[in-house]
């Protein structure tokens, strides 16, 4: 069995210990694999399974999407999504991906001009959605998992978006489960002092291990 995670820098464990190049002062370049402090390590810890951590910083909910449908998963796998912000999508090319962020000066007129949360949280729906019946048979278990400042959409989205006609339907009647809010962008003890550090990590895997040893035991045996 393997707990297959995927995500943005706070998947990836982004400015952990030890992933920090402390003579430069800075994150060690990502190539050399996420932190062993981050929430997907430390639920396999608890699962005492084999850990995949495919969380990359700086990744929108298009590039996980896309990395998602493109991974090759096992039957016996676990899969946890922690979708990523609003702000940034990346454009997929035929043998590249190239991310496009607000944090960019060059990318500043698509963000300005272009970009609204509107259109951003329908292209989220439509993703997550995708995923959740990709993946429905072929692995054992699937959690989404979302950042606290989407849980507003996510509890009612029918009524969150409002049409001239009224009330309009984003999803199909069985929306988006298996939604948790988490905190762990509210913690900010990362070496870069921006990032979630260790204690909201620990928080964070032990939340999810709480919920989901409850739900089906089976599916862990």
């Amino acid at each position: 069995m393997r707990l297959v995670a995927f995500g943005c820098s706070n998947t990836f464990g982004k400015a952990l210990p030890d992933v920090w190049d402390y003579e430069k002062n800075k994150e060690q370049p990502f190539n050399q694999g996420p932190s062993k402090y981050a929430w997907p390590q430390l639920l396999a810890d608890k699962l005492n399974v084999e850990c995949i951590n495919n969380g990359i910083p700086g990744a929108s909910n298009k590039e996980i999407w896309w990395n998602i449908i493109n991974y090759n998963f096992q039957k016996n796998d676990i899969v946890f999504v922690l979708w990523s912000s609003l702000n940034r999508t990346c454009i997929i090319e035929e043998d590249d991906l190239n991310s496009i962020g607000n944090w960019e000066q060059k990318h500043k007129i698509f963000f300005t001009t272009y970009h609204n949360n509107f259109d951003q949280y329908i292209q989220f729906f439509l993703y997550c959605n995708y995923v959740h019946y990709f993946l429905q048979n072929k692995v054992k278990l699937l959690k989404h998992l979302v950042p606290v400042f989407m849980s507003r959409a996510l509890c009612a989205p029918s009524s969150f978006f409002k049409f001239k006609d009224g009330y309009g339907k984003i999803l199909t009647n069985d929306p988006l489960v298996n939604f948790e809010k988490t905190k762990l962008l509210y913690d900010k003890k990362a070496m870069d002092k921006i990032h979630s550090g260790l204690e909201a990590h620990n928080t964070f895997a032990e939340e999810i291990y709480n919920e989901i040893k409850n739900e089906n035991t089976e599916k862990f045996n």
